[in-house]
């Protein structure tokens, strides 16, 4: 998956939802596949900014962490960097979802 294509994915979906049909997209990938691969992106934002986000109130927590979230760059080093095989492809579905 391309920059870009990436980029198309995050923005047809709803970060932190709980509602699988938030993670519906195009590319039709596997909603549990997406919401997973999100959600896992989401906890590395936090922790990776854990100290930082603690000093905040409630408000500016969400604020700061879903403008970390969005940086496209970040996202495209966690999604290539973070797995061994890619996470959101057909193969990885067939491997760990059915």
């Amino acid at each position: 998956m391309t920059k870009q294509e990436l980029q198309k994915l995050r923005n047809e979906i709803t970060l932190n939802s709980l509602y699988t049909r938030d993670y519906e997209n195009s590319f039709n990938i596997d909603t549990r596949q997406v919401q997973d691969f999100f959600d896992g992106w989401l906890e590395y934002c936090y922790l990776e900014n854990e100290e930082y986000l603690s000093t905040l109130g409630h408000t500016q927590y969400y604020d700061e962490l879903f403008k970390i979230a969005n940086n496209i760059d970040l996202l495209y080093d966690y999604y290539k960097y973070m797995y061994e095989e890619n996470p959101l492809s057909q193969e990885f579905f067939e491997k760990y979802y059915k």
